[in-house]
C-alpha cells in the first residue's frame, strides 16, 4: 500500500487559527474554531487521481465523520464511507475517547466508489453532543494498492475494446420497434443502435427484426404476412447488449401469432353462446354423470379458452401505450374472461403499466392496499403460458 498525498485545501467551513485545516495536509491536526458548532466541512484535493483502497482517521472529538469523492470542482459527489460513528453520545458529553483510531477497508467503502480515480476528498465531521470542546481530526490517511490500480488500468482497457467490439454485434440487423413507449423504447433503439444495427420507423423489406410488446400488433402481422424477418421480445436486444453478443433469436419469439388470439376469441364468443343456449342441458348432464373425467371431456367440448382472469377487475394506463398495443392488451383481458375498468375502483387490484414507481402509485396504494402495478410483460407471459403467471418478477414497487 502506498500513501495518498493531498496536494491543497479548497475549502474549509471552520478551522482553528493554530489547527487550521492545512494541518491536515501534513496529517496534523484540525480542529474547528470554536466548540459551538454542529458541523465542519474539508475539501482536500489530491496530488494526482487515485484509487483508494483504505484509510485512517485519527479522531479529535468528532462523533460522526463521513467521506466524499468526486473528480470535478461543482457538487458532483459520490459517498465514499458513509456516516460512521467515531464516539457515542455518552462519549461526547463525557468528553472520553476522543482521540481513537479508526482503520477502513474497501468493504468498509460505498461500492460504486471502488475501482475509479478520484481527485478530490470531502470531509464533513459532525458533534452535536457536546458543543463546549472543539472538534476536528487529528489527521486522516488514505492509501492506493498499487497493483489493483495497474489491474484497475488493465481492466478500462479491456471495457474500451469490449465497447469498440460492441459496434459490430448487430452490425446486418435492421430492426423496428412496436408497442413501446418511451423511455423503453428510446432504450431498444439506443442500444440496438449502440451494436451496429440500423433502426426503421416502419417495416420494409430491408428489416430483419420487430422488436414487439406483444404478439398480435399490426406490425407483427405485417411481418408474418411477408414471411420475413423474426419478432421477438425486448429481452433479446437487452440481453444481447448486456451479454455482449448476438444472441440467438428462438428463445425470444412469441409463441402464438394474432391469428391464434383471434381463434381464441372467436373460441370464447361461442363458448358464450353455447352455454346460454344449453345451460339447463349441462346442469342435467353433469348431475346425472358419475364419471368426473366425462365432465371434464363435456367442458372441453364446450371451449377450451381457459379463463383465468375471470372475475379479475383490470385498469390500463392508456398514456403509456399507443392505440395499437391498446387493442391488442383489451383484448388479452377479454379473451380470458377479465373485466377491464375505465378508471381505478376500489374493484381494480391489477393496473397494466409502463411507468416507474411514483407518488400517485403511492396515494392509489394507501387507499387500495391489495392493488398491484405490473408491467406488460406479465400479461404478455400469462398469454403465451396460457395461464395465470405469479406476479412476484412484474410488480413495480418503490
Amino acid at each position: 500500500m502506498s500513501s495518498i498525498k493531498f496536494k491543497k485545501i479548497v475549502s474549509c467551513s471552520s478551522e482553528d487559527q493554530i489547527h487550521c485545516a492545512e494541518n491536515l495536509l501534513k496529517s496534523k491536526k484540525w480542529l474547528s474554531s470554536t466548540g459551538t458548532e454542529d458541523r465542519i466541512i474539508c475539501i482536500i484535493e489530491l496530488e494526482k487521481p487515485s484509487l483508494i483502497n483504505s484509510l485512517d482517521i485519527g479522531n479529535n472529538g468528532s462523533a460522526f465523520i463521513e467521506l466524499f469523492v468526486s473528480n470535478s470542482d461543482d457538487d458532483d459527489w459520490t459517498i465514499l464511507l458513509p456516516s460512521t460513528i467515531l464516539m457515542t453520545p455518552k462519549e461526547s458529553r463525557s468528553n472520553i475517547n476522543c482521540l481513537q483510531i479508526k482503520n477502513c477497508k474497501s468493504f468498509h467503502f460505498n461500492k460504486t466508489s471502488l475501482n475509479q480515480k478520484w481527485t478530490r476528498l470531502k470531509i464533513i465531521c459532525d458533534q452535536k453532543f457536546n458543543h463546549t470542546n472543539q472538534f476536528g481530526l487529528n489527521f486522516i490517511k488514505l492509501y492506493s494498492d498499487e497493483n489493483n490500480q495497474i489491474e484497475s488500468e488493465k481492466n478500462s482497457s479491456i471495457d474500451e475494446i469490449q465497447k469498440t467490439d460492441k459496434s459490430q454485434i448487430m452490425k446486418n440487423i435492421v430492426f423496428v420497434v412496436s408497442g413501446f413507449k418511451n423511455p423503453v423504447r428510446t432504450e431498444l433503439r439506443k442500444k440496438g443502435t449502440a451494436m451496429g444495427a440500423i433502426y426503421n420507423d416502419d417495416w420494409d423489406e430491408k428489416c430483419t427484426h420487430l422488436i414487439s410488446a406483444l404478439s398480435n400488433t399490426p406490425k407483427s402481422n405485417q411481418v408474418q404476412q411477408t414471411g420475413k424477418g423474426f419478432i421477438v421480445n425486448k429481452k433479446w436486444i437487452l440481453d444481447c447488449y448486456k451479454q455482449n453478443q448476438l444472441l440467438s433469436e428462438k428463445s425470444y419469439e412469441f409463441n402464438e401469432t394474432k391469428s391464434e388470439i383471434s381463434n381464441k376469441t372467436s373460441k370464447r364468443k361461442k363458448k358464450e353462446d353455447v352455454e346460454e343456449s344449453n345451460n339447463t342441458k349441462d346442469v342435467t348432464r353433469k348431475s346425472i354423470t358419475k364419471n368426473d373425467d366425462d365432465v371434464k371431456t363435456n367442458k372441453l367440448r364446450i371451449g377450451e379458452i381457459p379463463d383465468f382472469f375471470h372475475e379479475k377487475h383490470f385498469y390500463v394506463s392508456y398514456g403509456d401505450y399507443d392505440d395499437n398495443t391498446l387493442l391488442a392488451i383489451t383484448r388479452v383481458i377479454l379473451a380470458y374472461d377479465g373485466i377491464l375498468e375505465r378508471q381505478i375502483t376500489s374493484d381494480v387490484k391489477y393496473v397494466i403499466t409502463n411507468r416507474m414507481w411514483n407518488q400517485d402509485f403511492e396515494k392509489i396504494s394507501r387507499s387500495n392496499p391489495e392493488i398491484n402495478f405490473i408491467n406488460l410483460d406479465w400479461l404478455q407471459d400469462c398469454h403465451n403460458e396460457n395461464q395465470f403467471m405469479p406476479l412476484q418478477s412484474y410488480l413495480i414497487v418503490p
